[in-house]
């Protein structure tokens, strides 16, 4: 499937899905949160990636998440031997999360810090570049302020600590990973973003590290129940061409530096993590 095709299928899913919300207004337990989100990277060298993924968080208290991101990708590449392309279609590494999250009561500025841990398991095929082939780790810190009731500004790093970390389409394998976000609540239902993302320290195998530019928004159709579409853009050779993603759920509303509710954190949610990186780097349709 080309990938204009898939995002007009998931943005009419999206909604289709958000225009039912409207009239019927779902009943939502505020511990469990969810999210359906797809989209797609044109990557470098003629390479293409498309995914979908699914979301499901939990929060047995108000300050902290337990997550789960099951994701299926599709990643199509030149074929090596000359003429046509080869693709390679599955699930992908599986991450699992723990994060926490505090906003400092009765202070200026409304400072918000959070930190969170992600384990990555091999679920992904490494052979056919779907798959980083080993468990991974990572730690992430993130910290906002809002100068403004309506306005906020994060920071969110990443940082490997075992195998290839947690990698996507934006990040590279074993480099720290370094976002910064601006957000602006136009009403109590619409949000708007922007972001810078570049990544930091050795890259693998000598490759050129990513940086990349975003924006993107949230509409609220039926509070928690929103609709997000999220787009960025690669300004390094490391980085992929674009990026899209389309979703829908009750994981992204709100602003968090840290979670799946950051620009960026869409947009690496959507397309699953380790595919076409690390091991499984040029392995596309073996």
């Amino acid at each position: 499937m080309r990938p204009s095709s898939l995002l007009i299928s998931v943005l009419a899913v999206a909604v289709g899905g958000a225009a039912r919300a409207q009239s019927v207004a779902p009943v939502h337990d505020p511990r469990f949160t969810w999210g359906v989100i797809g989209g797609g990277a044109g990557l470098r060298s003629d390479a293409s990636q498309q995914g979908a993924s699914a979301l499901f968080e939990i929060k047995p208290v108000s300050w902290l998440t337990l997550s789960a991101n099951p994701s299926v990708d599709r990643v199509t590449a030149p074929s090596a031997t000359g003429g046509g392309t080869v693709s390679s279609t599955g699930p992908t590494d599986l991450p699992l999360g723990i994060a926490a999250s505090h906003e400092i009561p009765h202070v200026p500025l409304s400072p918000t810090l959070g930190a969170g841990l992600e384990l990555s398991l091999p679920t992904g095929n490494s052979s056919t570049g779907l798959g980083s082939g080993q468990t991974g780790v990572a730690g992430e810190f993130g910290a906002g302020i809002s100068p403004t009731d309506n306005l906020s500004l994060d920071l969110n790093v990443w940082h490997p600590f075992a195998g290839d970390g947690i990698n996507g389409a934006l990040d590279a394998p074993r480099a720290t990973s370094i976002d910064l976000e601006a957000g602006y609540d136009w009403t109590d239902r619409l949000t708007t973003s922007v972001g810078y993302s570049t990544d930091v320290g050795p890259a693998d195998s000598g490759a050129v590290l990513p940086q990349s530019i975003a924006a993107g928004f949230v509409v609220a159709f039926a509070k928690p129940l929103a609709l997000t579409v999220n787009g960025a853009r690669g300004i390094t050779s490391g980085a992929p061409r674009w990026v899209v993603s389309v979703g829908i759920g009750t994981a992204f509303s709100g602003i968090n530096p840290v979670g799946p509710n950051s620009l960026f954190g869409r947009l690496k949610h959507a397309l699953g993590r380790s595919a076409n990186r690390g091991h499984g780097q040029n392995k596309v349709g073996k």
